[in-house]
């Protein structure tokens, strides 16, 4: 069985991470450096973690279609979230977890945290539109793992 986490972290500085760990590492990624001056802290992120016991994960173009095969599950998941959020969190500095399950069975465990006060505010639109572009955004991830 092979631990899946996909995350997606937003920084200070305007720079976006996101990738795909398997049982811990990391094989595929994206980063886009902000426009600001360099500042590594995050303003919000969320992690999306599941189990699979299939082959998708051999190399990581499998992994990659994978992602796509499964964006209808992952982009349901993601605006069950941000329906629970679609107001704002208060934000006390813990992160939120949930646990989602889609149509399809798929389940996830889902870390998210947003600081400071007006990421939290915004955090279930931020959540909403990156469901909104997570084809896109499976199809510029690179691979980590040499060929």
């Amino acid at each position: 069985m092979k631990l899946i986490n996909i995350f997606y972290q937003v920084r200070q500085d305007g720079g976006v991470r996101f990738g795909l760990e398997v049982d811990g590492e990391l094989i595929l990624h994206d980063f886009h450096e902000g426009q600001a001056e360099s500042d590594p802290v995050l303003v919000w992120y969320i992690d999306l973690r599941c189990k699979s016991d299939d082959s998708s994960f051999a190399d990581p173009e499998s992994a990659q279609l994978w992602l796509s095969s499964h964006a209808n599950d992952i982009q349901e998941a993601l605006l069950d979230v941000s329906r629970k959020f679609n107001t704002g969190v208060d934000n006390d500095g813990v992160p939120h977890k949930l646990k989602v399950k889609s149509k399809s069975g798929l389940q996830f465990n889902i870390t998210t945290l947003a600081i400071p006060r007006h990421s939290a505010l915004d955090l279930g639109k931020n959540i909403a539109q990156l469901a909104k572009d997570w084809k896109r955004l499976v199809n510029k991830l690179d691979s980590l793992l040499p060929v």
